[in-house]
């Protein structure tokens, strides 16, 4: 059964572009219907940021009217977050994940829509150069689609990798933590308990060996504690003699990376930072 939903005519926002791509998942078979004609607007399924009336149960989804005063925290809703909230739980694998993507994605088209200062404005203003330039609302649509869908997966994948580094922590110690490569643990690290004992995370993928310092926040770019500055800058056989351990590939000449051929290399380049840590 094909579902007709309605938004307004005229210039298209982040927040209907992307309302819009939830109601094409979640209903699959869909026409779009763009008016401020009541008459047609009564007519429709699912209506959103149009119409004046808010019911999640007739599936009335605007929040212009002064009557509505929804938020999520202290972040009024708008369309996006609105069906997201009622609806979008259908998307999403789980309560977390749901979170996760509000949290991450939509609070912030939200944020712009209310003129809320402070949050990240790139999705709302990339559909905002759609408009600009003529596109269709069904090319912002298309381009919306793709990242939401990238959203959807970027969360499951920080689910799993919360799990992955939570267990890290749990079983190793040290100043070195070891992780699979696929492990988003930039993103997720910072708020598990115990992550501060680590300075330092290696990794291994291609048959190489890497080393990158840990920040002191999610928000900084200083190390809590860098790899020696006289290694900076440095690769191959260079590195070698520098560092005195043969196998180096480079480290990076901010000293916040650095990457060994072997096991071996990296083994010997832990228990030299490690013996520089207790100086």
């Amino acid at each position: 059964m094909q579902m007709r939903i309605c938004t307004h005519d005229g210039a298209y926002h982040a927040d209907d572009v992307i309302a819009a791509c939830f109601l094409q998942k979640i209903y699959t078979n869909v026409e779009i219907v763009r008016t401020r004609d009541q008459s047609v607007i009564d007519q429709a399924d699912v209506v959103f940021d149009v119409g004046g009336v808010y019911n999640k149960s007739t599936l009335r989804f605007d929040h212009h009217q002064l009557s509505f005063t929804d938020c999520i925290g202290e972040i009024p809703l708008s369309s996006a977050g609105l069906i997201f909230r009622d609806l979008g739980l259908q998307l999403c694998e789980n309560g977390t994940h749901h979170q996760i993507i509000y949290q991450r994605f939509i609070k912030f088209i939200d944020m712009h829509d209310n003129g809320i200062d402070g949050g990240r404005a790139e999705f709302s203003l990339q559909i905002a150069k759609l408009g600009a330039i003529g596109k269709t609302f069904e090319q912002a649509i298309e381009f919306a689609m793709q990242v939401l869908d990238l959203e959807i997966q970027f969360a499951k994948m920080l689910i799993s990798s919360k799990i992955e580094v939570e267990k890290a922590i749990s079983q190793q110690s040290g100043i070195f933590l070891h992780l699979d490569s696929t492990v988003m643990w930039i993103e997720v690290l910072y708020d598990i308990p115990g992550n501060e004992k680590f300075m330092f995370v290696t990794t291994q993928k291609n048959g190489q060996y890497r080393i990158n310092t840990i920040n002191i926040s999610d928000s900084s770019f200083r190390s809590r504690q860098k790899l020696p500055q006289q290694w900076a800058g440095y690769r191959d056989s260079e590195l070698d003699d520098i560092t005195g351990v043969t196998g180096g590939v480079f480290v990076h000449k901010g000293a916040f990376v650095g990457i060994w051929k072997t096991k071996e290399a990296l083994d010997q380049i832990k228990y030299i930072l490690e013996s520089k840590q207790k100086e």
